[in-house]
């Protein structure tokens, strides 16, 4: 046993030959940006409609993984949406309380 458990305890190091993966080999369909792909679309704050697809029902940002938006018009999105909470077009967050007809 090495220094402070360095050495071949367990969970140390890779045993055998690296297996394939099971994604390795599969042709993913290439999916491009859509502001990439189209360049007359614009990201603005003051498009709540286009904005809004890119939140969640909860109203958090969407990451660029689940919208398929390059880094950089994802940069651009955060900070669109930004300004709009700012402004108070989009919400920060959904509103939790009741409407005074339903307490009763």
């Amino acid at each position: 046993m090495g220094f402070f458990g360095r050495g071949r305890g367990k969970g140390k190091g890779r045993k055998g030959p690296r297996r394939p993966s099971a994604r390795r080999g599969r042709g993913r369909s290439f999916r491009r940006c859509r502001f990439c792909a189209d360049p007359n679309l614009e990201i603005d704050y003051k498009n709540v409609h286009m904005l809004r697809t890119f939140l969640t029902e909860r109203y958090k940002i969407v990451s660029s993984r689940q919208s398929r938006v390059c880094v950089w018009h994802q940069r651009k999105l955060n900070i669109a949406i930004r300004r709009a909470r700012m402004m108070a077009l989009l919400p920060f967050t959904i509103s939790n309380r009741l409407p005074p007809d339903v307490l009763g």
